[in-house]
């Protein structure tokens, strides 16, 4: 488990949270680009989903997409000029949902 955060907005709060013991990590840059295109691909493909999410909702149609290195985007927080962190937050979240599984429980040679 970790907390995923950009350092642009969040430092102080995970400067706090982890000498309580919780894993934090930055998501800035082209990992967060990633996040974005990988959360519009699921919204897009119909494999992400959500009902009775008036906030959620909210904050997705008042983003607005920032141009970001070659082809990349990335939701624009300040361009947005609304509140849109539910929609940063869920496209960080579908970053690690959608990742390939790296443990391994159980080796059979």
């Amino acid at each position: 488990m970790k907390i995923a955060y950009s350092a642009r907005t969040a430092s102080a709060v995970a400067a706090r949270l982890v000498p309580a013991g919780l894993p934090c990590e930055a998501i800035d840059g082209q990992p967060y680009a990633t996040s974005c295109d990988e959360f519009l691909s699921a919204i897009s493909s119909g494999r992400l989903a959500h009902s009775n999410q008036e906030e959620l909702t909210k904050h997705c149609l008042s983003a607005v997409r920032v141009n970001f290195g070659d082809g990349g985007w990335v939701i624009g927080r300040r361009a947005s000029g609304a509140n849109v962190t539910s929609a940063v937050a869920a496209a960080l979240a579908t970053h690690y949902a959608t990742r390939p599984m790296t443990d391994m429980d159980i080796m059979v040679i």
